[in-house]
């Protein structure tokens, strides 16, 4: 599933943007025609990101006051990370 294996990193703070909903297939569903409009074609990759979620937090202790990110590098690259 993962291109590489998961590593710990730290990171400098960063904006990003976001759409926060109830963390469901269906719900995330609804989110995503309007943000596809904002990054385009949508790759299979989409259909991994629930299933990573998922392995990473079953990895670490996860920190549940801080959002998940998907980090889109490019259009077929997402970083995926989960605050320890």
């Amino acid at each position: 599933m993962f291109a590489i294996a998961p590593e710990r990193i730290r990171r400098d703070d960063v904006v990003v943007m976001q759409l926060a909903t109830v963390d469901d297939q269906p719900h995330i569903q609804q989110l995503w025609p309007a943000f596809e409009q904002l990054v385009g074609e949508p790759p299979r990759l989409y259909e991994q990101i629930g299933p990573g979620m998922t392995r990473l937090a079953q990895a670490a202790e996860v920190d549940e006051s801080r959002p998940l990110v998907e980090y889109y590098r490019r259009h077929t690259e997402i970083e995926l990370w989960v605050p320890v």
